[in-house]
């Protein structure tokens, strides 16, 4: 599937410049199928929660824009929710979409107990 949706001059489907996204889980399979979808459709920030270096770095790479920002932040505890969503509105004064794609199974990493 091709991430810039199917215009057929290779522009993004949609337009989301000027957009502030903030995406959980936005690292793994289909959060970062999102997060690229949201940064070649011209998001000016892309905020994807818990993303390691190393990815950041791919997806500035495969986007070729550098409009992703990391903010780890562990969303099963409220008080780093809170502190997740007052740094983006600090800096931003906004969040425009919010994109929950942090998965789970019961039990967590080590099964069910």
């Amino acid at each position: 599937m091709n991430v810039r949706g199917s215009s057929s001059n290779n522009s993004p489907k949609y337009d989301f410049s000027n957009k502030v996204v903030l995406i959980t889980g936005g690292t793994e399979a289909l959060g970062r199928f999102i997060t690229k979808a949201f940064l070649v459709s011209n998001a000016t920030t892309t905020i994807a929660t818990y993303i390691i270096e190393e990815e950041m770095e791919y997806l500035k790479s495969e986007t070729k824009t550098a409009a992703v920002e990391l903010i780890r932040a562990d969303i099963t505890k409220d008080e780093e929710v809170k502190k997740l969503i007052s740094k983006v509105t600090e800096k931003y004064n906004r969040i425009d979409i919010l994109v929950n794609v942090v998965g789970g199974y019961l039990g967590g990493k080590n099964g069910i107990s």
